[in-house]
């Protein structure tokens, strides 16, 4: 088959995202935990930058991500846990600005149930800013969602257009986000198309 996307085509985003302060957007201290929407994530971590790659593999119907999310651990941790459905993790490395050594984590937990992904540390992370380095694979869907695929036939020969999706709750079969905190926000956005028209 055909594609309008050369085999590997390297699709580079970035996605500035800003924390809104906002009273009243916390849950009360004293609401208990069982009553939170399953979705929502812990609120000790802020992302603030991502910077993301996307190389499509559109005749396999998959696609290669690479994702560095900076982000301030605002509670000492030994977890984080962000939104991810659908993504097959094959690394990933957590560095402090400023810092060389980069640690990875001692599991990664992928809850298709909840739509996240728990990277559980063997040390404790200390508050300050770090960057969250991840490399990963996903699918091309069919239904317009995420990432998705549409065949049709042309007077020459059949196609393949790839198209997006990216609702919070979509945008997560493609990139590994916090996209369920009520207090995020994007601030900027830049998706440089490839220079070579696609044919």
């Amino acid at each position: 088959m055909s594609s309008l996307l050369r085999p590997f085509l390297a699709l580079a985003l970035a996605l500035v995202l800003a924390a809104l302060p906002s009273e009243g957007a916390a849950a009360p201290a004293d609401t208990p935990a069982a009553t939170l929407a399953p979705t929502q994530l812990p609120r000790g971590v802020r992302p603030l930058h991502y910077d993301v790659a996307l190389v499509l593999h559109a005749e396999a119907m998959r696609f290669d991500g690479r994702v560095a999310v900076t982000l301030d651990v605002i509670e000492p941790t030994t977890r984080l846990t962000l939104n991810a459905l659908d993504l097959r993790f094959t690394t990933v490395q957590l560095v402090r600005v400023g810092a060389r050594q980069a640690v990875a984590p001692a599991s990664i937990a992928v809850d298709a149930g909840t739509q996240t992904a728990t990277f559980a540390f063997a040390r404790t992370i200390t508050g300050g800013r770090y960057r969250l380095l991840m490399s990963y694979s996903g699918v091309v869907g069919t239904q317009p969602i995420g990432l998705f695929a549409i065949d049709y036939d042309s007077v020459s020969r059949r196609g393949r257009a790839l198209y997006t999706q990216f609702e919070n709750a979509d945008a997560r079969r493609v990139i590994p986000s916090w996209t369920s905190r009520p207090t995020r926000r994007p601030s900027r956005s830049r998706r440089p198309c490839p220079q070579r028209r696609w044919r």
